[in-house]
């Protein structure tokens, strides 16, 4: 549902063309573009801004090599192409243009740029990389609608393990959604369809004039299909007033126009049917009295959608009072008191003679500041984009995996050897294995000297502070409970922990120690307590890949770790 909306968003942005007798071929051709809204695409997304400057005043330091080398990432921006079948059907491949921190950090080693490609039919998501053997499915129609069911499946049949965590009240409330999951695919077809009409018809009779628009006259634009096409050029610009003027225009016409009352009222009852065909009928108590909860019959949809409205065009009439005269530069003085320093948006816009759109361009700037800082400090981001677009209603073919292509998201949560489809040395196959690793946790109790592991009491493992205040904590207890082995040798005194390549090495009443292969200083000597080698927190903190948060007014260290490779 939200890739349709999000197509939507997009396009009623592009209201912002107005009548202007410039402006309105672009009108034409977002009107155009919703009549036909398949086509071949391709466009380069960059964000540009004060990244680094705004990393040292929200950290009080300048950012590290690493951290430049994202930022440079980040205004490389991605090239997207692919093919647009329809709102909720489409092929999409995400290249990065600059893939060098994904290098350095091993989760790329192909030759081409990282990319990912994205398929959408309808509720299902298909991604995979250049690294990758399969696809991984994400289906939204596993899940159930409602967010307080969404630890267990939306289907026909309730997985096994699932089905035993759920209530009478639960599997009910499921079942109602399956059932009614036909009537909710139509409503929402519905509501897509009418949403698209209406765009189509307020676009088309929008009537605010903007005061910035250039036509540039015909042109040749270049697609990178091979083909060129003649276009004419035309380019709208917005500053912050002419946003205020376009925001204040836009709220009045609200009020006043009986067709966005319509449309709201008529969005309204079809939300809502969807809402009441995804749950149940039940009862509940509040304050001593019981109230039923049940699907409204359309009479009482239409007359609490008519409510609903009136109150929304009630608030947005109060919000407009004494906006008939209203001063565009005083309300630009207090958006910028507010910290919007300065807005700029420049739209180039290239129009094809059967008003199909073959390229649009975005350049965005935004400039704000914390006027309650010490030190106010301007910081400007912005947005750089520019696409093509062309075979608009005959697009390029998309091809869908075959079932014994696909690995669904839901089965590797519960078998974790599918993984294998996705190498490790790709981005996706790692940020698979991040999320399907189990973690435990050690909590060291300074007051009271104890120790639990997954929240189970640990019996003989007392945490202490030594001289200094070092924390100290049992290694081998720590290392056994990270799945390493852990060795001593008597006759060195040496303590080795070894967990795939990581190898660390520990002499008893020695500050010093070896991380694989590198002495690195302990603020503390490594001790031995009854029997029991104890070194400090920090250390493990830092060398033995957990990570470690001390609560300092509990006096307690919480360490965490993954405990699946």
């Amino acid at each position: 549902m939200w890739k349709k909306w999000g197509s939507l968003t997009l396009a009623s942005l592009l209201v912002l063309t107005g009548c202007s007798n410039q402006a309105a071929i672009v009108r034409d051709s977002v009107v155009k573009s919703l009549d036909t809204h398949s086509y071949d695409f391709k466009g380069t997304f960059k964000l540009t801004g004060d990244f680094a400057k705004a990393y040292e005043l929200s950290e009080g330091k300048k950012p590290e090599a690493e951290w430049n080398a994202v930022f440079e990432s980040i205004k490389s921006g991605v090239t997207i192409e692919g093919t647009q079948t329809d709102f909720d059907r489409g092929r999409y491949v995400i290249t990065a243009n600059d893939d060098k921190v994904l290098r350095e950090k091993g989760l790329w080693s192909k030759e081409e740029k990282a990319s990912a490609e994205f398929l959408i039919d309808k509720t299902k998501t298909y991604i995979t990389t250049p690294h990758d053997s399969k696809y991984l499915l994400i289906d939204e129609d596993t899940y159930l609608m409602e967010p307080e069911y969404d630890d267990y499946y939306y289907d026909e049949e309730f997985d096994a393990t699932k089905e035993e965590e759920l209530t009478e009240e639960e599997k009910a409330a499921a079942a109602v959604v399956v059932a009614n999951a036909p009537k909710i695919a139509e409503l929402e077809k519905q509501l897509n369809d009418m949403m698209i009409d209406f765009m189509k018809k307020y676009i088309k009779n929008y009537e605010f004039t903007l005061s910035k628009v250039t036509n540039h006259g015909e042109t040749t634009v270049e697609l990178p299909n091979g083909q060129s096409v003649k276009a004419t050029h035309v380019t709208i610009n917005l500053d912050t007033k002419e946003m205020i003027r376009i925001l204040v225009y836009t709220m009045r016409d609200a009020v006043s126009n009986p067709e966005v009352r319509k449309f709201a009222v008529d969005a309204f009852v079809l939300s809502e049917q969807i809402s009441d065909l995804s749950t149940e009928d039940f009862t509940y108590e509040e304050d001593g009295n019981t109230y039923e909860v049940k699907d409204r019959t359309p009479a009482e949809l239409r007359a609490d959608a008519e409510e609903r409205v009136s109150y929304m065009i009630d608030s947005l009439k109060e919000s407009l009072a004494g906006s008939e005269n209203f001063d565009a530069a005083t309300l630009e003085a207090e958006v910028k008191e507010a910290g919007l320093e300065a807005f700029n948006m420049q739209l180039d816009y290239y129009v094809a003679a059967d008003k199909t759109p073959v390229r649009t361009g975005i350049n965005l700037s935004l400039t704000v500041q914390d006027n309650e800082a010490d030190k106010p400090e301007p910081l400007t981001f912005g947005l750089e984009a520019d696409t093509y677009q062309w075979n608009f209603g005959k697009p390029s073919a998309v091809n869908y995996p075959a079932e014994d292509k696909t690995v669904d998201m839901m089965k590797i949560t519960e078998d974790k050897t599918l993984v294998k489809d996705f190498d490790e040395k790709g981005f996706l196959g790692y940020l698979l294995r991040e999320a399907i690793k189990e973690q435990s946790f050690i909590v060291f109790d300074l007051n009271t000297k104890t120790t639990t592991l997954n929240d189970e009491k640990v019996a003989n493992i007392h945490p202490y502070q030594a001289t200094g205040g070092t924390v100290m904590v049992p290694f081998r207890f720590i290392g056994e409970s990270m799945g390493a082995k852990i060795s001593y040798n008597a006759a060195t005194k040496t303590a080795t922990f070894e967990k795939g390549a990581k190898k660390v090495e520990l002499v008893t009443g020695s500050k010093n120690a070896k991380v694989d292969g590198k002495t690195v200083q302990l603020p503390f000597p490594a001790t031995n307590v009854k029997g029991s080698l104890y070194v400090p927190l920090r250390f493990v903190s830092e060398n033995l890949g957990a990570d470690v948060t001390w609560i300092g007014e509990d006096k307690q260290a919480i360490i965490q770790f993954d405990v699946t490779e």
